[in-house]
Parts: structure tokens; C-alpha cells; sequence
């Protein structure tokens, strides 16, 4: 189309009144190229006639579909908070041995209690600060996440004294945990809001995926933080010590850097939104979670996706405390949760990329590679349980190929679960889902707590919850509400 041609499309309202779903928008639809983009004008009939429609509320009469490219500094900034959150939330997990070293006083239990605080915190906390996300808007929700994670930080800097560093640890653990209310719930939000429908799943992919990568940044920290000897001399100690306030410094300076980014430059939604399911305006939030209550099928998605991510995403937190008991120590077990992490982030990433562009077959999708998630995960129990004699290579490809082909339904199975709860907004959806996966994570962290001699029962764990997670998802029926209002217009 040339410059300034004006492309009439014939009048669509018969045809909509066909449609097997509930029309959101009955359109005239005109086409104006403006500055070498074509932008989409929706005229509303339906809005005019009938503005208390009963399934989904009205979308402006008048509204241009518009993608900014400002929405890829949105999508990093926000990713980089997330990958942040991960990394301090996780800190002495990687570097325990060290750390026991360090401070006497410390146990397993002291080490796992850290990230304990997170699917706690978030189980109480995640659906209040939601609603209060809903109601301020993105820019408040992601600068209240920064500020939080610069305060939790920065007091771990005060003291290196084992009783005052101990408490200040716990008290950043809660901060850090308010802060994954956010990041963990709004990557579909902030992908709905700035992202058109072809890029809605990788956007939500990337959102999510950071807090993955984060899980192997974490173990970057022994990098900094040196291994302690078999019989560690007070000396070793004190540089043990040492290590980690140069790695809580280092954790500092990031978290500030990204604060003063999102003062500097965070809008909350651009001029205009991108699609028809971004402008069409939504039910408030708690009749969200009515609708979510009484919809079965979405309840079994959600179920599917507490289970079989809520588990393998702490595990890796936490992943050095099952190779010890293989014989695989700090050193070794940092190049395994790299690779698992870096390996399910790329394979959610592809995953999400496919989906959008060859949409329809989500449910089929997360069944196959759950079952491919669950024979991995089986190899690592039976390595574990040394049925299989364990060597470093298996457990490298068991961890990696459980972690990835579970990794990868993630975006998956939060886009089901939207569109079969559509016209429930992204962020009560997200929210959900974030508060049922870390009910599961907070179960299963809270068995740490318990003195074991071994570790093999995390495996069983495992396996028993990718695999059985299958289930519910037969009886699910595969729906796609929001795209369809989206491609209506496209």
C-alpha cells in the first residue's frame, strides 16, 4: 500500500455475529498507513448499543493498534530485576560448603530457611500485592520490586559478625521474597501490555526465563567465594568470610543500578496498546478469582503447573545438597546447575518462539515434553539410588534434560491457562499461578528442614511430580478466547 492510500475492508458485522465465541468487538476495520506503519482503527458498534456486554466488558470505540520498540527496554529491565530477584534470593544455596565454613553456627537447615522465606512470603503475600499491582499500574509495581531488592542488599553489607549477619540475612530473605510477588507473577502482564499476540508467548518467555538464569548466576558466587579445606583453620575462616560480604557488595551495586533505571525510565503502558485483547478492558480483580474458582479446566492447568515446575524451579536453589550425596561436591555441582539452567532457559525460549508462530496446539505440547521431563528425571533417580553407577556425564545430561523439557512448558502451560481464563486479567491469572506453584515449593523446601543422612528422597519427588502432572492435563480442553478476539483484527 502507498504512502497516505487509505485500504477500505468490507463491513464485518454479519460475519461476526457467526462466530462460534462471543464477539468482543464488532468492527468496521480501516487501514491507514501513518508514517510507513499501518495501524489498525476499530469502530465499536456493540459499544454503542450494548456497553454492559456479559462476557466480557467493552473496549474503546475508537482504538489503534499500535507496537513501540520501546517495549524491548521494558521486557530487559524488567528480566534483569527478575534475574537479579533469583540470584540473591538463592545466594548461600550454591556456596554452602563455604558458608558452613564461615559460620559455624549454620546447618543444612540455616542454608535451606534463606529461600524458605520466598514461597512463604509469596503463598501469604502474592495475591494482596497483586491487587495492589492492579490498581497502581506497572511503573509502581516494578519500582516498588527494585526498591526492595536495593533495601535487602544493601543490610546485608552492615556486619559480617555471625549473630547480626544471621538476622540481617533473614530479614533480606523476606524482602527478597515481596519482590518475587512481582517478578514471578507479571511477565504475562507486562507481555500483554506492551507486546503484539505473535510475540505475546516469547515475551512471557524471556519475563520468566530470567528468574531461571538467575538460578545460574547464583552459582556464580563461588567464583567469589573460595572452597573451604577438609579441616578449615580459623584463618581460612576469617577469608571465607571475607568472600562473601565482597559478593553482598557486588549484590548491592547491581540492585542500585537497576533502581536508578527504572526511576530514570519505566512507563507503565504505552500510548497506545498493541492488540485488541490489551485495549478491550477486563473484569476487576477479585471476580478474576471467582471466575478462576469456578473454572474447572483452568484449575487443572494451574494444578499441572504448581506441580511440575513449582518443585524442579527451587530444586536447583538447592540442587549441590542431592550430588553430595553421589560424591559430587561445590566445584562440580556449579558446572551442572549452569548447564540444566542455561539449557531450559534456551529450550523455554525456542519453545515460546514456536508457539507463536505455529499456534493451536498448546496441550499437546506440554504433555509431550512433561513425559520427556519425567524419563530424564527417572535416569537421575535411578543414578541417585545407584541403581545406575553414577558418573558426572549422566548426571550432567539426566539434570539438563529433566530441567530444559520441564523448563519449556512453562510458558506453555501460563498461556493456556490465560486463554482458557479469558477475559481474567493476566495479572490475577499470574497471580494464581505464582501463588499455588510456591504453595508446592514451600511443601517441599519445608522437608529439608527435616534431618535426613541422604537426599535420595528429592528424586523420587521429582520424578512423581513432572510425571503425575500429565493427568489432569487429558482432561483439559484446549481453548484459545483471547487470540481469538486478537486475530479477528489482525
Amino acid at each position: 500500500m502507498e504512502r497516505g492510500e487509505v485500504q477500505f475492508i468490507p463491513d464485518m458485522a454479519d460475519a461476526s455475529s457467526k462466530l462460534s465465541y462471543p464477539a468482543v468487538l464488532d468492527v468496521n476495520i480501516l487501514n491507514i498507513n501513518v508514517a510507513d506503519k499501518v495501524v489498525t482503527v476499530i469502530k465499536n458498534p456493540v459499544a454503542e448499543t450494548d456497553p454492559n456486554s456479559p462476557s466480557i466488558t467493552t473496549a474503546p470505540q475508537d482504538e489503534a493498534y499500535q507496537t513501540y520498540s520501546t517495549r524491548f527496554w521494558i521486557l530487559a529491565v524488567f528480566s534483569l530485576i527478575a534475574f537479579l530477584q533469583t540470584v540473591v534470593w538463592g545466594t548461600f544455596g550454591p556456596i554452602s560448603e563455604s558458608a558452613l565454613v564461615a559460620f559455624p553456627s549454620w546447618t543444612e537447615a540455616t542454608i535451606a530457611a534463606f529461600p524458605n522465606w520466598g514461597p512463604i512470603i509469596v503463598v501469604l503475600f502474592t495475591i494482596p500485592m497483586m491487587w495492589l499491582t492492579q490498581k497502581l499500574g506497572l511503573r509502581l509495581a516494578v519500582l516498588t520490586c527494585a526498591i526492595l531488592l536495593t533495601i535487602g542488599t544493601v543490610i546485608r553489607c552492615f556486619s559480617s559478625q555471625e549473630t547480626p549477619f544471621t538476622v540481617l540475612c533473614h530479614i533480606s530473605s523476606i524482602l527478597f521474597a515481596f519482590a518475587a510477588c512481582m517478578t514471578l507473577s507479571l511477565p504475562a502482564m507486562v507481555a500483554a501490555t506492551w507486546f503484539p499476540p505473535n510475540e505475546r508467548i516469547t515475551a512471557t518467555a524471556v519475563g520468566a526465563l530470567m528468574c531461571q538464569l538467575g538460578g545460574a548466576a547464583m552459582y556464580m558466587g563461588a567464583l567469589v567465594v573460595r572452597s573451604p579445606s577438609k579441616i578449615p583453620t580459623n584463618e581460612e575462616r576469617a577469608e571465607i568470610r571475607s568472600d562473601i560480604m565482597i559478593l553482598m557488595y557486588i549484590h548491592f551495586g547491581a540492585a542500585a543500578l537497576l533502581l536508578l533505571i527504572v526511576i530514570v525510565y519505566f512507563p507503565a503502558k504505552p500510548p497506545t496498546p498493541p492488540s485488541a485483547s490489551s485495549a478491550t478492558e477486563k473484569i476487576d480483580f477479585f471476580s478474576g478469582i471467582k471466575g478462576i474458582l469456578n473454572n474447572v479446566q483452568q484449575l487443572l492447568v494451574i494444578i499441572a503447573y504448581a506441580f511440575s515446575f513449582g518443585i524442579p524451579a527451587v530444586w536447583i536453589g538447592v540442587l549441590n545438597l542431592s550430588l553430595i550425596d553421589i560424591q559430587i561436591h561445590q566445584e562440580q555441582a556449579i558446572g551442572v546447575a549452569v548447564t540444566a539452567v542455561v539449557c531450559s532457559s534456551l529450550a523455554a525460549f525456542i519453545t515460546a518462539r514456536i508457539t507463536d508462530k505455529v499456534y493451536g496446539h498448546l496441550r499437546v505440547t506440554i504433555i509431550g515434553f512433561l513425559v520427556l521431563s519425567s524419563l530424564f528425571f527417572l535416569w537421575f533417580l535411578l543414578l541417585s539410588t545407584q541403581v545406575i553407577v553414577p558418573s558426572l556425564a549422566q548426571v550432567y545430561v539426566a539434570v539438563a534434560g529433566g530441567v530444559s523439557f520441564e523448563y519449556a512448558t512453562m510458558p506453555v502451560l501460563v498461556e493456556l491457562a490465560i486463554e482458557i481464563g479469558y477475559p481474567i486479567p493476566e495479572s490475577v491469572t499470574g497471580a494464581i499461578l505464582t501463588f499455588c506453584f510456591n504453595l508446592v515449593a514451600l511443601v517441599f523446601l519445608g522437608l529439608y528442614q527435616i534431618n535426613s543422612s541422604t537426599h535420595t528422597w528429592v528424586s523420587w519427588v521429582l520424578f512423581a511430580c513432572v510425571s503425575l502432572t500429565v493427568l489432569p492435563l487429558l482432561f483439559v480442553k484446549e481453548t484459545h478466547k483471547r487470540s481469538d478476539t486478537d486475530r479477528k483484527y489482525i
